[in-house]
């Protein structure tokens, strides 16, 4: 399922207030995944084209919503590739948590 021009990229996203991101909490991760992955900070946008590149999108404590045309981004993104982490606790907002939780529904 995995698209054969995409390269050994990770995407760690901040673009939603995240509570843990690349210079917050991941810094050991981070650089252990540097050893087989390439790993950037998914900053600006969150848009098919943002996460073209890419073959694991995560995500850790999101904060904000997301927006259909996010949404529609990750969803894509999830058909394509076939992964993405989503990791959240109790504090966070029961609404993002669903909206990813029905994308999960729709793409299996």
């Amino acid at each position: 399922m995995m698209d054969s021009n995409r390269g050994k990229t990770v995407l760690i996203s901040s673009t939603k207030g995240e509570q843990f991101h690349m210079n917050a909490g991941l810094k050991s991760m981070s650089r252990r995944l540097r050893s087989s992955w390439k790993v950037q900070p998914l900053k600006d946008d969150l848009s098919e084209s943002s996460l073209s590149a890419a073959q694991l999108l995560i995500f850790i404590g999101p904060r904000e919503k997301f927006t259909k045309t996010e949404f529609d981004a990750i969803n894509g993104f999830v058909r394509m590739v076939d992964r993405c982490c989503y990791l959240w606790g109790t504090a966070e907002r029961a609404s993002t948590t669903r909206t990813l939780t029905s994308c999960w529904k729709i793409t299996g």
